[in-house]
């Protein structure tokens, strides 16, 4: 990957890589001009980045340095036309694989993991915190990592204040746990990741406020069709779904089977010998949703099948399954308290809301699909662009032709979340294969 990004336009800018390790007294190399390839994985349900590195060892440095995982890569990467730089350092925390070019080369690949990972994984965490799990996680980040947590809307958690001792786990493992705590009115999840955007920053958003903001590309939509995607005089304007594939989606067979469709869940109070019955009717908690603003109003028709059927009995109100949870008999309470400890809640509503955030979650997984898109329009270096936000992304019938007169397939087109996501870097090209999902489907001929 060479620098020479000032004479010709090119999707992205490798400014500089160097390599590492405090074992060798800080020193540094400078690999830029010998990788070939690289791949950083962003998930919703991590708030860090892993991924692959490969390069060419042209001057020994492998043999010089003695690998031995403790090395790192620090990369700057720049978008052309960006104020930004994009800097993250990835330890090699393993070899992947290696291969003899000639007597004089050999083409190394690692795997990666983000140092806010790597070095946490060094710390043990074992404190007593109270407060909301948004409070709790951001004192953690702050005092073990130096990130921050970052929201849209902090204001919309709504869980209970938590008294929680964590139990001897490094920070990331301690924040990703507490997240499984956090919830909103409408018993929306929140999702715990970082994005290939500013350093430092970890998101914390639910699923009821991402599914609500428009469309990233809401002007521009990819398109699964090669006329019309491809602005004039810019690199960045090319809106082509270079390819798309379905593979083994989550079926609604084990959907009831995991107690997402109808399903009884009980909580037990095992001090006070109380416990608290949660009815699941997902196609009401859908509606529900929708009456709520919260799913779209373009895309009515739900990823669930209204109106099944089984027996001539409504499929969702069956209770075909029941799930029993038993919750912490409150070891930290002294006195009256209205904190609760991790796995308990003080209300039935407060269980109503986990179950469905739940099943919502499951979902998720019925419908989702893996594109591959040019990059560009995903990178700045400002904020997050790929994961935790929304796209468009529109597909045409299956008729032989590719023309924009063709009627779009309402199935596959529409806005979904972008799930997780591989940025992939290669001398002359850059593109991002994205997992995405959507709840809702459009009806008839509303997707014009």
């Amino acid at each position: 990957m060479t620098d020479n990004y000032k004479d010709e336009v090119k999707p992205y800018w490798l400014k500089e890589a160097l390599l590492s390790s405090e074992r060798l007294g800080g020193a540094s190399v400078n690999i830029t001009n010998t990788i070939s390839d690289i791949e950083i994985y962003e998930d919703l349900f991590k708030p860090y980045l892993t991924g692959r590195v490969a390069f060419v060892d042209f001057n020994k440095v492998v043999e010089s340095i003695n690998l031995g995982g403790d090395e790192k890569i620090k990369f700057t990467i720049n978008k052309p036309g960006s104020d930004y730089d994009i800097v993250r350092t990835f330890y090699l925390d393993s070899l992947i694989k290696s291969a003899k070019g000639n007597e004089a080369t050999e083409s190394y690949f690692f795997h990666m993991v983000e140092d806010i990972e790597y070095e946490g994984n060094t710390v043990n965490i074992n404190k007593f915190y109270e407060g909301k799990p948004s409070t709790i996680i951001s004192n953690i980040l702050k005092e073990y990592t130096g990130s921050d947590l970052t929201s849209i809307d902090i204001t919309k958690e709504s869980s209970e204040p938590l008294k929680v001792i964590i139990p001897n786990l490094d920070p990331i493992d301690s924040i990703s746990w507490l997240r499984k705590k956090a919830i909103t009115a409408q018993g929306m999840p929140y999702f715990l990741y970082a994005s290939l955007g500013p350093a430092n920053r970890i998101y914390f958003n639910d699923l009821g406020t991402i599914l609500s903001r428009p469309s990233i590309n809401i002007e521009k939509s990819f398109k699964a069709w090669q006329s019309g995607t491809q602005e004039e005089g810019t690199s960045s304007g090319n809106f082509q779904i270079v390819s798309s594939k379905v593979e083994r989606p989550i079926s609604l067979y084990d959907l009831i089977m995991n107690a997402c469709v109808g399903a009884s869940h009980q909580f037990y109070d095992t001090v006070n010998g109380k416990e608290k019955v949660v009815d699941l009717n997902i196609e009401e908690s859908l509606e529900t949703l929708d009456k709520t603003g919260i799913l779209s109003k373009a895309q009515r028709d739900y990823i669930y099948p209204k109106n099944s059927t089984i027996n001539d009995e409504q499929l969702s109100s069956l209770k075909s399954t029941k799930r029993f949870t038993y919750p912490s008999n409150r070891p930290y309470e002294q006195g009256f308290t209205t904190k609760s400890s991790f796995a308990e809640f003080t209300d039935r509503e407060s269980y109503t809301k986990k179950v469905v955030g739940s099943a919502l979650l499951s979902f998720l997984q019925k419908n989702k699909m893996t594109v591959t898109v040019p990059g560009t329009n995903f990178i700045k270096g400002d904020d997050a662009y790929t994961v935790g936000n929304v796209a468009t992304f529109k597909f045409l019938n299956n008729t032989g032709e590719q023309t924009e007169d063709i009627p779009l397939d309402r199935k596959k087109s529409g806005d979904y979340l972008i799930t997780n996501c591989i940025h992939i870097f290669k001398p002359e090209n850059y593109y991002i294969t994205m997992e995405i999902s959507k709840l809702q489907h459009y009806l008839g001929d509303e997707l014009s």
